[in-house]
């Protein structure tokens, strides 16, 4: 994986991302916060987006959800750029000239 041609999550992506891969396991958040040792209310604000992710923590959860650091930070230009295309192209699917 070349991180060159990858784009960072925000917090909030990362978030939404951490808690779809828990709830895809029907994990609990007290589940996946005992399994790595974390509070319950700090992996709620790393879900909400409201708590930057610190090295330890990121490789912890990744650990636990089976993926990689780099996979749970970073996504792929392309998939940006593609939703990026799919948004602009429905906001002018939605204009109508008369």
């Amino acid at each position: 994986m070349h991180f060159r041609s990858m784009t960072r999550r925000t917090d909030a992506e990362i978030g939404e991302r951490i808690q779809a891969m828990r709830t895809e396991r029907a994990w609990s958040r007290m589940h996946l916060a005992e399994a790595i040792g974390l509070p319950v209310g700090d992996l709620r604000s790393i879900e909400k987006g409201r708590t930057t992710l610190n090295e330890r923590e990121g490789l912890l959860l990744a650990a636990a959800l089976g993926f990689t650091l780099g996979h749970l930070l970073y996504e792929p230009e392309r998939t940006r750029m593609f939703g990026m295309a799919r948004a602009h192209r429905g906001a002018s699917d939605d204009h109508v000239s008369l």
